[in-house]
């Protein structure tokens, strides 16, 4: 019943989130659509505007041409022949003092260059280059048809003035230019930007697309630092080639180009590229030059009613998921949550918290106290078993099962801090006899004697002792200096012939017995295996037992490893 409960509120809940999503997206489609239509009307009225002043400013040329025109002839009177040395700074403010604007004087060698003129920058300025078309056309058309030839509105790379160029030869294949800053053309081009400056919804960049080279922005901050104006438009060509690739899209077509990304600031934008109607084509021949508009819409507005949208679809989903939640809720908590703790309990072995299960759940209550008492005895049995399968239940220090592991990790330390390791079996001398002739209890209580004064000889952690099996016994020194290893042993022995010496004289030993003691002294890095290591050991116990008993033989990786035949076991 719950089961079916859960399955149709989910259900219905999927439903209402569906048919509420499908009814906001339409809404937010229709906005998009709407939005889309008001921009392209925002973008032809733009263009529209802009053609607008674009047709005032062709006006105002072609009234402006003929004072161009004979300021350029007062200055070719001035100049003479152009043979003689001429004061270009004179000539300059009296020019303008005529022409009542600014101006500036150039002239031109046969070679296209710029020799001399009243504006620095432009001082070895190379005409030859492929941005200069427009240059190039009026000098050869200035020379053929032996007349003035005035050019169209450029932006000028450094002052980003609006400048009026006129052309003409001057004598011994050399030209003169004049540069004209009309007030009245340049406020128009200003009073443009400014009008399209003061929408706030939109961003309007216009350029001059010239002779199908130069991609040139209309308004740009002045050049404060520059070296060489033919390498600044080599760069400006360079860094505006992206730009310049996307227009090439529009030019020629009836419609925009259509860009959607984002801003500095991260909100998203659509940007349309268009072209515009040119000024005074019959000035370039069949040279072509445009103007060119970037149209930039902030869509930050949509994108707040999307998130608006999104924020009153995710509380409908909430508020719809409360119901769910609320049933699912009831469900975990009255059985699948104590379940769930039963079950990960018994898959990682350990106790059911019994804090975490609720009140009311009194059956489950009852099974995990029962499975946390069997686990409790079983981990009881589990250390117990553990414990004598490392420890020697009649000595109760370690078996030789444990001391395989402990002498590959000793191995492994002494590899990485290059320092020794010393392994000694050592082994009560006539045991066996002592054992017949005493009695097992007595056998039994001398292995504890020395198993005990093992461990009181040897207290650093790094010292391992254990019981290999018999009365046989075994020693894992590690970090020692091989150099003390003997004197160690030595006085090992020696004391343990005290120590039962002492015994005999109290009656608790019948007899004094005696061990000897074989070393193996070797180190990590020299690849040893505990197989190796054991027989170089028990091999020198063999050797110690051959001389006569009581003694210690040392033993290093220089010798010959004893033959397994005779190792005891």
């Amino acid at each position: 019943m719950a089961k079916r409960t859960f399955l149709l509120v989910s259900l219905l809940i999927l439903a209402f989130v569906a048919s509420s999503y499908l009814i906001f997206a339409t809404i937010l489609k229709n906005i998009e659509r709407n939005d889309r239509e008001s921009q392209l009307q925002m973008l032809a009225d733009t263009s529209s505007q802009i053609e607008l002043s674009y047709q005032l400013i062709n006006r105002l040329l072609v009234i402006r041409q003929e004072k161009f025109r004979k300021m350029h002839e007062l200055t070719l009177s001035l100049m003479g022949d152009g043979k003689k040395k001429i004061d270009l700074a004179w000539i300059q403010k009296f020019i303008e003092f005529k022409a009542g604007i600014p101006v500036d004087v150039y002239i031109i060698g046969p070679d296209l260059k710029i020799e001399e003129s009243t504006y620095p920058p432009d001082v070895g300025l190379d005409f030859n280059a492929p941005p200069f078309v427009d240059v190039q056309y009026f000098l050869r058309e200035a020379k053929r048809q032996n007349r003035i030839m005035v050019g169209q509105p450029s932006p000028e790379f450094v002052s980003k003035r609006i400048k009026i160029y006129t052309y003409s030869e001057l004598g011994d294949d050399r030209y003169l230019e004049l540069g004209f800053i009309d007030p009245e053309i340049d406020g128009y081009f200003q009073t443009l930007i400014q009008s399209l400056k003061q929408r706030s919804d939109v961003q309007v960049q216009l350029f001059f697309e010239l002779w199908n080279t130069l991609l040139a922005p209309l308004v740009q901050t002045p050049l404060k630092e520059f070296t060489d104006k033919n390498a600044l438009l080599k760069q400006h060509q360079e860094v505006t080639r992206g730009e310049y690739e996307i227009f090439r899209k529009v030019i020629g077509s009836d419609h925009p180009y259509k860009l959607e990304s984002t801003n500095h600031r991260g909100d998203p934008v659509t940007t349309y590229y268009t072209q515009i109607t040119g000024l005074a084509p019959e000035m370039l021949g069949n040279i072509e030059m445009r103007f060119l508009a970037r149209v930039t819409f902030n869509n930050s507005k949509i994108v707040k009613i999307k998130e608006q949208f999104l924020f009153f679809f995710w509380m409908a989903l909430l508020l719809a998921l409360l119901g769910l939640a609320g049933l699912a809720y009831t469900v975990r908590s009255w059985f699948i949550r104590p379940l769930n703790l039963i079950v990960a309990a018994i898959e990682n072995k350990q106790l059911v918290d019994l804090r975490r299960l609720p009140k009311s759940s009194v059956e489950f209550s009852e099974i995990a106290e029962t499975y946390n008492q069997t686990l409790a005895h079983l981990r009881k049995n589990m250390e117990e078993l553990k414990w004598q399968s490392i420890i020697d239940p009649l000595t109760g220090i370690q078996n030789r099962r444990n001391f395989y592991t402990i002498f590959g990790q000793e191995v492994g330390r002494s590899a990485r801090t290059h320092t020794s390791l010393a392994l000694a079996m050592i082994d009560l001398d006539h045991f066996k006899t002592y054992n017949d002739r005493h009695g097992h209890q007595q056998g039994d209580q001398l292995l504890n004697w020395l198993a005990d004064y093992l461990q009181r000889r040897f207290l650093r952690p790094s010292d391992h002792i254990c019981r290999m099996g018999g009365d046989e016994f075994s020693v894992l020194l590690s970090g020692i200096d091989p150099a003390t290893v003997e004197h160690v042993f030595e006085e090992l022995k020696d004391g343990w012939h005290e120590l039962v010496a002492t015994k005999e004289h109290d009656h608790q030993a019948p007899t004094v017995v005696s061990i000897s003691i074989g070393v193996y002294i070797c180190t990590g890095s020299s690849g040893t295996s505990w197989k190796d290591a054991y027989a170089q050991a028990d091999e020198a116990l063999y050797e110690a037992k051959d001389k006569g008993r009581s003694r210690v033989v040392i033993r290093r990786p220089s010798a010959q490893i004893f033959d397994p035949a005779r190792l005891r076991h």
